[in-house]
């Protein structure tokens, strides 16, 4: 497996079934355009988003993305309890037959309600779309980031995406 490196620090609230599981990186260094189905990651070589502190299992209520880039954009965040297909950034979401069983949802961050948090800073939540039930045999969710547009990203963009997590039990 190949998972980004996170350049975000995971965040607890005082209630240890509250986890936010935030995990960010940087994509590549160049403009090349997104196709509307492609993947948006931290290098071509193939990975996935990996969330930390998950517990064994839970719902995840909501999911978010930033990215510094203002660009319009529809994005989806799918989520898995287990290690997917692995996809390189700009490349085409081609899920296989044993990513079904693995595939928790898949959250819709739309433009439309993308918020402008400074001038070249984007935070896209997803629709109040309820509840999601997973379970995780190592504590862990996977994520890949998706454009559903047509859009020419930053050069070197950070993005960070978040899951808002009530965990069963303890972590």
């Amino acid at each position: 497996m190949t998972s980004n490196t996170n350049i975000l620090t995971p965040r607890h609230s005082t209630n240890p079934e509250s986890v936010r599981s935030i995990s960010g990186f940087t994509r590549p260094a160049n403009t090349t355009e997104y196709a509307a189905g492609d993947c948006i990651f931290d290098t071509v070589a193939t990975g996935v988003i990996q969330f930390d502190n998950v517990g064994a299992s839970g719902s995840i209520t909501n999911a978010s993305v930033f990215m510094f880039d203002i660009e319009t954009a529809n994005l989806e965040l799918y989520i898995f309890d287990e290690e997917p297909t692995n996809f390189g950034d700009n490349t085409a979401l081609a899920l296989v037959a044993g990513d079904m069983n693995r595939l928790v949802g898949v959250f819709d961050l739309a433009d439309a309600n993308k918020r402008l948090a400074a001038a070249a800073l984007a935070l896209y939540e997803a629709d109040d779309q309820g509840a999601i039930s997973y379970t995780s045999t190592d504590g862990k969710l996977y994520g890949v980031l998706v454009t559903r547009s047509v859009f020419t990203p930053a050069s070197g963009t950070a993005y960070g995406a978040s899951l808002h997590l009530q965990v069963d039990g303890h972590i």
